[in-house]
């Protein structure tokens, strides 16, 4: 799991420009860490991938007790896979989020004061506490949106997170969410309603 923590770029201005001002925390870090890992892969992929993991699992479980207990070990293992291991995984991918998270937040610079956000048409300028720079919205593979952020990719594993609590308003998001959909073709958004 990886999360990118831009720091920034020039300054542009423009009249239909959104700025925000985003400070990260360790929560926002975590729950973009969750949303990067599970954004992997589709429901279906997650589902085969745990399947397979739990089949595998249970069945080795089961062949190491089955001198004790014969066949029945290698059956009862398997369903002890099948159960056991997707609550497993799902641990794993929480509590590694979280760490990851915690060790962002106390060892980043560039998390440790605020960062402007100015997106308009032509590109997104960013001034944070470390760096400033000027991003081109062809520079990302895609924009997936959840409940909470905006994650803005530069790389297949690597996003840029925008919390919706740094909007001034939810018309404010959804001007950010049309311009990032005649920007960005791939992209995973809300509607408006």
């Amino acid at each position: 799991m990886y999360l990118l923590v831009l720091t920034s770029f020039p300054q542009m201005t423009d009249s239909q420009s959104i700025e925000l001002t985003v400070q990260l925390n360790q929560k926002d870090i975590y729950r973009a860490s969750v949303s990067i890992v599970w954004g992997r892969h589709k429901l279906h992929e997650w589902a085969g991938i745990a399947v397979c993991a739990a089949i595998l699992g249970g069945f080795l479980f089961g062949l190491l007790f089955s001198r004790t207990n014969g066949i029945p070990a290698v059956w009862s293992g398997a369903a002890f896979g099948v159960m056991f291991v997707p609550v497993f995984l799902y641990a794993v991918i929480h509590i590694s989020s979280h760490s990851a998270s915690k060790s962002l937040v106390r060892d980043t610079p560039a998390l440790q004061g605020p960062t402007l956000w100015s997106f308009t048409e032509n590109g997104i300028t960013v001034v944070g506490p470390t760096a400033r720079g000027e991003l081109q919205w062809n520079s990302f593979l895609q924009v997936r949106e959840t409940r909470e952020q905006f994650l803005l990719y530069q790389h297949k594993h690597l996003a840029n997170v925008i919390p919706k609590r740094s909007f001034a308003s939810p018309a404010e998001i959804g001007r950010l969410r049309e311009m990032i959909r005649r920007q960005v073709p791939t992209t995973s958004l809300q509607s408006d309603g």
